[in-house]
């Protein structure tokens, strides 16, 4: 694990030092390709498995924007921060 890094030593890519917990991307890609799928082949069988399936994939689909909020604004900043050597580099 990173001394500098507060984040868990099963992330081998933490992002920051801040100590948010990390949204498991993958995992919630997978549940809303699975509802996605299950919706496709006409859902559960009653009414309320359907709004069921709904609710949760809105909420797999509003992790996994959060943590590709998260990434953006990470690479963003590692960009902002090596711009000027970069830019000194071929000075």
């Amino acid at each position: 694990m990173n001394p500098n890094s507060n984040t868990a030593a099963a992330d081998p890519f933490p992002l920051n030092a801040s100590p948010a917990p990390v949204v498991d991307y993958a995992a919630n890609y997978k549940k809303l390709q699975e509802i996605v799928e299950r919706l496709k082949r006409g859902g559960p069988g009653d009414i309320d498995g359907l709004v069921g399936n709904f609710r949760a994939g809105v909420a797999a689909y509003e992790a996994c924007r959060h943590r590709l909020d998260a990434v953006r604004v990470e690479i963003d900043s590692e960009i902002a921060r090596l711009a000027p050597a970069a830019a000194a580099d071929f000075a």
